[in-house]
């Protein structure tokens, strides 16, 4: 349930990016690619709060599985 929470989650925030063109930019510099760009989330709750769901659903989802080889 977390996993399909966090794909959910994780497509809207890039999925604006397939669909306007500008609000995607990335800069090349010496041994790094930076990626700037508008999210869809931005204009309702901070980036910030966005990406701490997002983690949090992906990292609860292995913190919750049975399956653990110990």
């Amino acid at each position: 349930m977390l996993a399909i929470l966090g794909g959910m989650l994780g497509a809207t925030q890039y999925f604006p990016y397939f669909a306007h063109d500008g609000w995607l930019t990335t800069r090349f510099m010496p041994h790094v690619i930076v990626y700037e760009g508008k999210e869809l989330f931005d204009y309702i709750i901070g980036r910030h709060i966005t990406y701490t769901i997002y983690v949090s659903v992906v990292i609860g989802s292995l913190l919750l599985s049975c399956n653990a080889n110990i």
